[in-house]
């Protein structure tokens, strides 16, 4: 499961933040990021957005945890 979700290039995830309240984050690698955006600006809406959108190296664990504890005194 863990190399379907690196390969795939993205993921979403719930993450419990200050006092009990949850957001959903997605997680994109650079390459995927790009792919997508490019697809959307393309051929859908002339457009790219993802709200709570985190680019990271590659989508492993390490990397989100990573991610959210730098940003965590944001949230």
């Amino acid at each position: 499961m863990k190399f379907e979700t690196e390969s795939k290039g993205w993921i979403e995830l719930d993450v419990t933040v200050k006092e009990g309240e949850i957001r959903t984050f997605t997680f994109y690698d650079l390459t995927r990021f790009l792919q997508d955006a490019e697809y959307e600006l393309a051929t859908i809406n002339g457009f790219f957005h993802i709200e709570n959108l985190i680019l990271v190296h590659s989508i492993t664990q390490e990397n989100i945890e990573n991610a959210l504890a730098s940003i965590s005194n944001k949230l």
